[in-house]
């Protein structure tokens, strides 16, 4: 799963209101791949609006520009709190590939790939309902990966993770930066440096310096 173009996303005089509550207020930002970018900020900085915005599937720009090099297709968000089908792990992992109509064989090997990358194999047959927090998410993550995007958005994925269930999915983001431009969303600020190759700060949806 190479990325055969170089992520770039480009905003130019991005503005987002909720009535006359200023939401975001970002004149220019790019952000590149491949990489892992934390987008880190305070409840309410305007951090999962601005990941709706990225993924373009959810929101539009109430003004200026987003420019992506990563076609909408190859783009996926997962939400801080992901639904998990009432199914074993496989078959929640290849939920996406089923809609697109991927054969079964080539189905198969990419859900073992996805669920490979996340550190999930041995889960494959065990009921979602079973997870762990920590666990749904990774699962949730697999099942993006399954479709292969290129751009992968994260809400607050180590929120509410104990420690060693946070320095796993930092592994684990760590190994899926090398292809593919990850930005996941967090409001903690201890041990970024270890997962992201850059550290993007919002205060009130303005970014700080």
């Amino acid at each position: 799963m190479i990325a055969t173009i170089t992520p770039t996303i480009t905003i130019d005089h991005l503005r987002q209101q909720q009535g006359e509550r200023v939401l975001l207020d970002l004149p220019s930002l790019t952000l590149t791949g491949p990489g892992c970018i934390a987008l880190t900020g305070d409840n309410g900085a305007g951090k999962t609006t601005l990941l709706r915005l990225l993924c373009g599937r959810l929101e539009v720009p109430d003004h200026g520009t987003i420019d992506h090099t990563v076609p909408v297709e190859q783009r996926l968000l997962v939400d801080q709190s992901p639904y998990l089908f009432s199914t074993h792990v496989a078959g929640n992992v290849a939920y996406g590939l089923k809609v697109r109509g991927v054969a079964r064989g080539p189905r198969e090997q990419r859900v073992a790939e996805a669920l490979q990358m996340v550190g999930m194999s041995d889960y494959a047959h065990r009921p979602a309902a079973s997870l762990s927090v920590g666990e749904a998410r990774r699962v949730a993550i697999a099942r993006g990966l399954a479709v292969e995007p290129q751009l992968l958005l994260l809400d607050e994925p180590d929120a509410g993770l104990d420690e060693d269930a946070r320095q796993m999915l930092q592994t684990v983001l760590r190994s899926l930066a090398q292809d593919r431009l990850i930005i996941y969303a967090t409001h903690r600020r201890d041990g970024l440096r270890q997962v992201a190759d850059r550290i993007v700060t919002l205060s009130d949806g303005r970014l700080v310096e």
